[in-house]
């Protein structure tokens, strides 16, 4: 039964055994072939592995069979924003929320594109939009936070950050960004404590 193996490699991916996961997926689309599906939870799993470029083609191969699979195109929108590509990246964004308007995820991942094109005030925007979807979700906070110190609004990224914190603690990626911010205040030593906190928790972050 391929939707049973599909299952079991969705839940294994949610668990972090993405190999595992891939295996399944090549067993339940080797019964059923053109499962858009499967096809995109096998382009998510590679995306885990760094394959980007395999996992740009199962989104493809999704999208032939369903132009409409938001999820897909969202999907690839993301792989083309970690290799560089925010423009291309955003158009499939753009698509993906035409299809579903109120997607947190999407518009999150738009806010951050935008962001890194230097376009702060659109991505806040599509963070804010995203926050009436789920206020205390960390990385939207965090996201928010770190266009508003582009723009040197200091303060409320701060703010923001501690939001942040206030659901996840340990969250590095938080934990970095408002220590860099407070640095650029000049609290150097507050900066320091919360690196420390980062290195507690993931003792290899280069970052």
């Amino acid at each position: 039964d391929y939707f049973l193996i599909r299952a079991k490699g969705n839940y294994l991916s949610v668990l972090g055994k993405t190999k595992a996961a891939i295996e399944l997926y090549d067993h339940a689309l080797a019964i059923k072939p053109n499962d858009n599906q499967t096809l995109r939870n096998k382009g998510v799993a590679l995306i885990k592995l760094g394959e980007m470029k395999a996992a740009i083609e199962l989104f493809e191969n999704a999208l032939a069979i369903n132009p409409n699979d938001y999820y897909a195109l969202h999907n690839k929108g993301i792989v083309l924003s970690n290799i560089g590509d925010m423009k291309a990246a955003i158009d499939l964004f753009d698509q993906a929320l035409a299809i579903k308007p109120n997607d947190f995820a999407i518009l999150r991942s738009k806010g951050v594109a935008l962001n890194e094109l230097g376009e702060m005030r659109s991505a806040i925007e599509l963070f804010d939009r995203a926050l009436t979807i789920k206020p205390d979700d960390c990385s939207a906070l965090r996201d928010k936070g770190v266009a508003l110190s582009k723009l040197g609004e200091m303060k409320t990224a701060i703010e923001l950050f501690d939001r942040a914190l206030a659901v996840k603690p340990d969250d590095v990626s938080t934990l970095c960004q408002k220590g860099v911010t407070l640095c650029d205040l000049g609290e150097r030593k507050a900066a320091l404590e919360l690196f420390d906190r980062a290195l507690a928790a993931d003792p290899n972050n280069y970052y």
